[in-house]
């Protein structure tokens, strides 16, 4: 006390108090998220920085409580991997923080074509290298519907796309996401196919 009023903190002492309740709120997420049996961000081949960098922009437009949280610790894990912060611009770029992606299983079949992002760590979720070049990438889709094999098992021969090599599937789990085409062609793909109702927004 000093003359009966109480001593203001100094700049130190806000900032130390600040770190020690945020560093404490980070630590109590993160054994929240290793209880789930989520791991592995350190390690290049189970998670590659893109991987993170894509984390940290989807986040970014999500409202919930503790999300700053989240990215905070999307953000140290990037430096401690010793990333470059350029590698958020790419996400940046694709308009990741803007499209709402929906998860493949809600992309009709049969219908009209999507675009489609596929994980960008494909290669190393399928184990094969020769898919490297496909990490991430964006690119309309459609599938031409399931079939039944002689009455008795169903056929999927996966998400198709135009390639100078012909065209190849893409099974459901390649795809990290997807949005609906827009444009008149793509209204009026939607409203040929076997939904009812408009196109979703």
């Amino acid at each position: 006390m000093r003359g009966g009023r109480a001593l203001t903190p100094d700049q130190k002492q806000i900032d130390e108090a600040a770190l020690s309740r945020f560093t404490l709120r980070m630590r109590e997420k993160l054994a929240a998220s290793r209880a789930k049996g989520r791991d592995g961000w350190h390690d290049p081949a189970l998670c590659p920085e893109t991987r993170l960098a894509e984390m940290l922009i989807g986040h970014l437009p999500k409202g919930n409580p503790g999300n700053l949280i989240d990215l905070a610790i999307l953000a140290m894990m990037l430096q401690e991997r010793g990333a470059d912060p350029a590698i958020l611009l790419g996400p940046l770029a694709r308009g990741d923080l803007a499209q709402p992606w929906r998860p493949i299983s809600e992309a009709l079949k049969g219908g009209p074509a999507i675009w489609a992002r596929l994980h960008a760590d494909l290669s190393v979720r399928t184990g094969r290298p020769e898919l490297k070049i496909w990490d991430g990438v964006q690119v309309p889709l459609r599938h031409p519907g399931t079939y039944t094999d002689e009455g008795v098992r169903v056929r999927d021969h996966g998400w198709n796309v135009a390639a100078p090599v012909g065209h190849g599937g893409f099974p459901d789990d390649w795809i990290a996401g997807w949005v609906p085409l827009r444009g008149p062609e793509a209204e009026l793909a939607w409203a040929q196919s076997d939904r009812t109702g408009p196109a979703p927004d």
